[in-house]
C-alpha cells in the first residue's frame, strides 16, 4: 500500500497541487500539503488540525477517481478525474491522462485487473486518501 499512495502523493503534486493552489487559493493548498507531504513526518500537526482536514476533503475535494484501462501487455493509461469545489459553490473537473508501463502499476491495480479478467480498473482514490489519514491518526 505504501507504493500505492507514494503514486497517489506524486500524482497530487504534480498534477492537483497546482490547480487547487488556483482555484481555492494558498490555504487550502497548504492544507492538502499537508495531508500528503507531512502524513509521515508530522502526524502530531495532523492530529491537532484532523478536523480541518477532513471537512477540507469532504467539501473542497469532492472526487477523485483512478481509471486504470490495460492497453497493451507493456503499458496502461491511467485517467484521473478529480472535482474540486471553489469558495463561491461553483465545482471545477479536472481531468489528466497518462501512461504508465505496466511493470510499475501498483499491486492492487494489478491483483483486480487479473481476479476479474477485465482490461480497466476503477480505484476510489478519495477512500484511499481518507483512509491514509485515518491510519495515521491511530499510529
Amino acid at each position: 500500500m505504501a507504493y500505492f499512495w507514494n503514486q497517489i502523493r506524486d500524482s497530487y503534486l504534480n498534477t492537483f497541487a497546482p490547480w487547487i493552489e488556483k482555484i481555492c487559493g494558498d490555504e487550502i493548498k497548504h492544507l492538502c500539503d499537508v495531508v500528503f507531504i507531512g502524513i509521515d513526518e508530522n502526524v502530531r500537526f495532523i492530529r491537532r488540525n484532523i478536523k480541518e482536514i477532513r471537512n477540507l476533503f469532504q467539501k473542497v475535494i469532492c472526487k477523485y477517481d483512478l481509471t486504470y484501462t490495460a492497453k497493451t501487455p507493456e503499458y496502461t493509461e491511467i485517467k484521473e478525474t478529480v472535482v474540486v469545489q471553489k469558495e463561491d459553490g461553483s465545482f471545477v473537473q479536472m481531468d489528466t491522462n497518462s501512461t504508465v508501463d505496466n511493470d510499475d502499476l501498483p499491486f492492487e491495480v494489478l491483483n483486480k485487473m487479473h481476479e476479474s479478467d477485465d482490461s480497466t480498473v476503477f480505484i476510489n482514490g478519495k477512500e484511499i486518501v481518507e483512509k491514509k489519514i485515518s491510519d495515521a491518526l491511530s499510529v
